[in-house]
């Protein structure tokens, strides 16, 4: 495991500052919720159906704290920019080894193309999961400065999922990071990926006529506002994702092995 400890030590202060800037996020959303929760409802009569049900069933809930969570931190911060950022950096891993010409330090050495691709991978995962532990952490003790409650065991659930869900969002940031040379096509191409699959999600919920096109996106099967609001986790979307995830990353270590890879 030297390149995944090594991708670690190279990527720990952007981790750190990614994860102050969510602390700083979920801080920020939760220190205005006291001042504005009495105006919600009278807020949410004047909008219009169809922004009620762009998040689901639980964006119609947000005078509970946890439809608030979801709709102002985890729809959009969390689901969609933390997803963005991970998919970002996957897509980086391998792409920029072959556009700065460093891929060939790694090749030259006694390891598999297999075994760069998935070490690259587990490089990410220490990210994920301490993202995944202290904000959290940080919820708790927002909510319990402020008088408010929500259940614990869902919001572990809804973290526990997310780490199912990011690991998903990098195998599609290692997969396009194998295909491309260029880092930035590499990167525009991902983040596009992860955009359309939340742009498909949220069409699903506007119509039932559209609500089966959701099933193509790994969105479909990480919805937090389910998890906390409604306390409903299944198991299925779990074992999908954890499918997906192995998937690609078995498509992304065939097509590395397979390729040529120009070496000066």
């Amino acid at each position: 495991m030297k390149i995944a400890i090594h991708d670690v030590k190279n990527s720990w202060k952007g981790t750190l500052i990614l994860l102050l800037v969510f602390i700083g996020l979920v801080v920020m959303v939760l220190s205005i919720y006291p001042g504005m929760k009495g105006s919600i409802d009278m807020w949410m009569d004047n909008l219009p159906e169809v922004a009620l049900t762009t998040f689901g069933r639980s964006g119609i809930e947000l005078s509970m704290v946890g439809g608030y969570l979801n709709m102002e931190f985890y729809q959009w911060g969390w689901v969609l920019t933390l997803g963005i950022y991970f998919a970002f950096i996957s897509s980086s891993l391998i792409s920029k080894e072959i556009e700065s010409k460093t891929i060939d330090m790694l090749l030259s050495n006694p390891v598999s193309r297999a075994r760069i691709v998935l070490e690259k991978f587990f490089g990410l995962v220490p990210a994920i999961i301490l993202m995944n532990v202290v904000i959290p952490i940080v919820i708790l003790g927002c909510l319990k400065y402020i008088n408010e409650t929500i259940d614990v065991t869902y919001l572990f659930y809804t973290h526990v999922l997310s780490v199912f869900y990011l690991c998903a969002v990098c195998a599609i940031g290692m997969l396009f990071s194998v295909i491309f040379d260029e880092t930035r096509r590499a990167n525009v191409v991902a983040i596009g990926v992860i955009f359309g699959m939340y742009i498909v999600e949220v069409i699903s919920f506007v119509s039932e006529k559209y609500a089966a096109i959701g099933k193509i996106s790994i969105i479909h099967y990480y919805d937090p506002g389910e998890i906390l609001v409604h306390h409903t986790v299944e198991a299925s979307d779990v074992v999908i994702l954890f499918f997906i995830t192995a998937v690609i990353l078995v498509v992304a270590v065939i097509y590395f092995e397979k390729r040529d890879i120009a070496i000066s």
